[in-house]
């Protein structure tokens, strides 16, 4: 707060909300990627490759109910609780 004024002051522009918005998304799908290669940077036997063995892995997972996979309320409260 103590050079809020000199920097209000200093200010060429501002952006009305949609832009800084959008701006802000931008900057997200530039900056926030995991720093893996895309499918398009792969060669191409190995991208195949790769997308292969992850389909197969998503064909051979074994099959789960709902109740399997969810947690109870209450447990998942008290998990965050004790951390």
């Amino acid at each position: 707060m103590q050079h809020y004024d000199e920097i209000l002051h200093a200010r060429k522009l501002s952006m009305n909300d949609t832009a800084a918005n959008k701006l802000g998304w931008m900057a997200g799908q530039l900056f926030s990627r995991v720093p893996t290669p895309d499918w398009e940077e792969l060669k191409p036997d190995r991208r195949d490759l790769e997308i292969n063995q992850l389909f197969e892995r998503i064909r051979n997972a074994p099959r789960r109910e709902a109740a399997e996979v969810a947690v109870p309320l209450e447990k998942y409260t008290e998990s965050l609780i004790n951390e």
